[in-house]
């Protein structure tokens, strides 16, 4: 999760007005639709260069599956930069934080497997902090804990538990309720899914939620958008869980100090909304959603069952005659806010190689572009850099540091 930076002017704010433009505004329209400001950018060429550019290759590389036992991580589930420099290095698998100064040397762990104060149940992410401190979110125990830097408890907050769905044949599955932000107000801000039913799949989770949480655990819905499908394929001997439909729409939320900016990958759109669920403005790029051929759903199938090996050949065949696939892939399928208050929309990658992402300043038009590397899950970027995970040549979990240049 990255970490919410102060901007003079964020999205929500362009779009119902403001004085800074950094974009070409020849290249866009601007309206309003009932009081919401909407602004559509042409494409650009497809041979236009990047007006932002990573280093060629990371600056910093953390992690080795035969290194030092602190560069061994289980799981990578999130990673942020202090102020200092200091990079924060979320292991779930091991239940704890590694923390490494500027250079890449191990400074000390955090945490424990657990239940005392500073354990972990199961960590699950890192939470947004402006102040030098870092927030843990733990969706075993249900709580958030604040740590200093060198490792001393702050404070713990619990967090309500949402209610778990039940399916005919009895499988059981929870929407999850997992905090994302602190709203301006004090609010704790979750980001859940809403599941149904679905035979023969069972649980299908397919739209998402955002929600506030009290100090007493009551939880207040403020939006819901489409996203995610995540479902259950039911066998007599048992259940296969997918989570995600191949290309599927994919849905994406980043929360600044004053919008709630939204993708579903329906289109090349996002959406702003205040702390109330209130649409507030919209940023669109004219073009169209590219289709999803016979190519690319064999290619799915054939992956589908080396993956399987020949004992589950038959199961995977049924789910896949069963599946009906979407005409075209999603739009965008990631989002990111910088440092600089730049929107991040990445379109959704047509090769393993490298991934472009559309890049919109404070008033909502289209900068230029991006090209980052396809594998790369991005954490946070910072003003002159990008901090990101992947997986090396063994599958092993990296995180990886790169020079961000950007050209105005």
């Amino acid at each position: 999760m990255m970490r919410p930076v102060r901007i003079v002017c964020t999205m929500s704010l362009a779009l119902a007005g403001c004085g800074t433009v950094t974009g070409d505004t020849q290249r866009a329209a601007i309206r309003d639709s009932v009081g919401i400001r909407i602004v559509e950018n042409e494409p650009l060429a497809p041979d236009a260069p990047p007006v932002v550019l990573l280093s060629e290759q990371p600056i910093l590389v953390l992690g080795e599956l035969d290194g030092p036992a602190a560069q061994q991580f289980g799981s990578v589930v999130g990673a942020m930069r202090l102020a200092s420099g200091e990079l924060v290095i979320a292991d779930g698998k091991n239940r704890q934080l590694r923390l490494f100064d500027t250079t890449g040397a191990f400074l000390r762990t955090i945490g424990q497997r657990g239940e005392g104060p500073g354990d972990f149940g199961a960590l699950a992410g890192l939470l947004p902090s402006s102040d030098g401190i870092i927030q843990t979110w733990d969706y075993v125990l249900r709580r958030i804990t604040r740590f200093e830097p060198a490792g001393t408890v702050r404070s713990i907050e619990s967090v309500a538990r949402p209610e778990v769905v039940q399916s005919p044949n009895g499988m059981r599955a929870s929407p999850g309720l997992n905090p994302v932000a602190r709203w301006r107000d004090g609010r704790l801000l979750a980001l859940g899914g809403r599941l149904r039913m679905d035979p023969p799949a069972g649980i299908r989770q397919d739209t998402l939620t955002v929600s506030a949480l009290d100090t007493v655990g009551g939880i207040s819905p403020i939006l819901e958008f489409a996203g995610g499908s995540s479902w259950s394929y039911n066998f007599p001997d048992g259940n296969i869980w997918f989570d995600s439909l191949a290309y599927g729409r994919r849905g994406r939320l980043v929360v600044t100090d004053t919008a709630l900016i939204v993708s579903d990958g329906s289109a090349y759109e996002v959406r702003s909304f205040d702390g109330s669920g209130r649409w507030t403005g919209a940023v669109r790029v004219l073009q169209s959603r590219r289709p999803v051929g016979a190519s690319e759903r064999q290619r799915v199938r054939a992956t589908a069952f080396a993956e399987a090996g020949s004992d589950g050949h038959d199961k995977i065949k049924e789910i896949l005659d069963w599946l009906v696939y979407p005409d075209s892939m999603p739009a965008y399928d990631q989002l990111a806010m910088d440092a600089n208050g730049v929107l991040w929309a990445r379109v959704f990658p047509d090769t393993a190689s490298a991934a472009t992402w559309d890049l919109f300043g404070t008033d909502a038009t289209l900068l230029g572009i991006a090209r980052v590397p396809a594998d790369l899950v991005i954490r946070e970027i910072g003003a002159d850099y990008l901090l990101a995970q992947r997986k090396g040549e063994l599958d092993e979990p990296l995180v990886v540091l790169y020079r961000l240049q950007r050209e105005h």
